[in-house]
């Protein structure tokens, strides 16, 4: 017999929710990690380009 906790559960549910907590965190210098990675399109940006990216992104918290 099911239950309704066995009709909710599937590999296809359980895929989103990970996806969901590996995506989410509630620690801000880790949503700021995050935000660089994503930011950062080349593994050894120059300088400027470095400069740049940080100057957009910080940003956000400053104003």
């Amino acid at each position: 017999m099911f239950t309704t906790h066995d009709k909710i559960e599937g590999p296809g549910i359980c895929y989103v929710q990970a996806k969901i907590r590996s995506i989410r965190t509630n620690n801000p210098l880790e949503r700021f990690n995050r935000e660089i990675n994503a930011a950062l399109t080349a593994p050894h940006p120059s300088l400027p380009a470095f400069v740049s990216i940080i100057q957009v992104l910080s940003q956000r918290y400053v104003d």
